[in-house]
């Protein structure tokens, strides 16, 4: 290129071109001693008369170490010629070896000893439990195929609810419509029991190896962001279900839409929900999906796992615990025993912000007839703020002890002690 300046022509820095992971050595090399002409090196290692001098001879340090006592993954590769015994009997200097990162097809170890260049190709190695693509697994390399009968298909219904955290006063509440008018300004947020669900079903989902896993919720457009919520957690598909007949409905028409998303999607293996929505915290829509859909139910499930074909799910009672089994499909409800759900990372929000959310109606599901009002099953009477009155009586006395002696009586005549 016009303008370079030339190349040097001393000794070159790095070993000359050639083929890739092969083991070769520089030609013996020139040094100046700043009078008269180049003269040949006479280091120990060094290549004479085209003969590689063996280096565990001048390598008798205790910091040296054999090429073959590398990392416990290292595997030979059959397309490198440089991994023979000649190359396994040398000893190099720690420093001296330096291993790249796992990328692509695999790395490289490097090591160098004067003139001698040793170069090994090291395959692709990733963990046990690293997620590849679906129907795959990979242990040190090797990927294998899953079975297909090992695939779960799970589906967990998550719904979105006004702020828990909002102050009781800033709700207001109409009686004539017996609505509940949420607070303005405060964005709604997923309920809280429902991350261990999802939770719940990734650890399924990891724990077998593979399978899917797929998030309904039903409620207006803004329910979207609980179902993204739950895709940057690790859920692979969502289902939006959101129709102005599904504005006035009860609980038990919505586990009648659910109970029709999910016959839609083909049936599941699964259905996790969380145990109860904090909004209105009656905890009936598993039982209603299980009854609609035919199968098993349990709730308040402190602790699930698979046990063969069927579920071993431990139970939260009042008084203790209770383990059951339970074939499957099944529905079961996650108590907030369960755990501590995983917190999405920055990369899993953003990748779940650019998956593409199904939009179904109640047309879609084939059940526009049986929503609305007229419909209802459950009866709303009245809704109201209840009114809260206090009695405040003070207790009067000429000392603290007889102050102290009138509370005593006061509370004793009202059987509080």
């Amino acid at each position: 290129m016009r303008g370079m300046p030339p190349a040097p022509q001393g000794r070159p820095r790095h070993p000359p071109p050639g083929p890739p992971c092969e083991m070769r050595a520089r030609p013996p090399c020139a040094s100046r001693t700043g009078r008269g002409s180049p003269r040949p090196c006479s280091r120990r290692g060094t290549c004479q008369n085209g003969r590689i001098r063996p280096l565990r001879r001048y390598c008798r340090s205790s910091r040296v170490r054999p090429i073959a006592a590398g990392p416990r993954n290292l595997r030979q590769s059959a397309a490198c010629p440089a991994w023979t015994t000649l190359a396994a009997r040398q000893t190099v200097h720690p420093t001296r070896v330096s291993r790249r990162e796992h990328r692509g097809q695999g790395s490289t170890l490097r090591a160098r000893f004067h003139n001698l260049v040793i170069c090994v190709n090291l395959p692709r190695v990733r963990p046990t439990n690293s997620r590849n693509r679906p129907g795959t697994h990979s242990q040190w390399g090797r990927v294998t195929r899953r079975r297909p009968n090992s695939r779960v298909n799970i589906i967990v219904c998550v719904k979105q609810i006004p702020d828990p955290e909002t102050p009781a006063s800033s709700f207001k509440v109409d009686e004539a419509a017996k609505k509940v008018i949420p607070a303005q300004g405060i964005a709604p947020v997923v309920n809280p029991y429902d991350p261990q669900a999802t939770e719940a079903a990734l650890r399924l989902n990891e724990a077998d190896g593979g399978g899917k896993v797929t998030v309904i919720s039903l409620g207006p457009d803004s329910a979207r962001d609980a179902i993204k919520h739950a895709l940057a957690m690790g859920a692979d598909e969502g289902v939006l279900l959101t129709d102005s007949a599904f504005d006035d409905i009860d609980n038990f028409q919505t586990a009648a839409a659910l109970a029709a998303a999910i016959q839609k999607l083909g049936g599941a293996d699964l259905v996790l929900m969380g145990r109860a929505a904090a909004d209105w915290d009656m905890g009936v829509v598993p039982s209603g999906v299980a009854q609609i859909l035919g199968v098993p139910c349990v709730t308040l499930a402190k602790a699930i796992e698979k046990s063969g074909s069927a579920l071993k799910v431990e139970r939260v009672l009042d008084d203790g615990f209770q383990t059951v089994e339970v074939n499957t499909p099944a529905v079961v409800s996650i108590s907030n025993e369960f755990g501590e759900p995983r917190y999405p990372q920055l990369r899993q929000i953003m990748l779940a912000a650019k998956k593409t959310v199904q939009v179904w109606s109640a047309a879609d599901l084939g059940i526009a007839g049986e929503m609305g009002a007229a419909n209802r099953v459950l009866t709303l009477d009245a809704l109201y703020v209840p009114k809260v009155e206090s009695n405040v009586e003070i207790i009067e006395g000429d000392s603290p002890e007889e102050k102290a002696r009138n509370l005593a009586q006061k509370l004793r005549a009202a059987k509080l002690v």
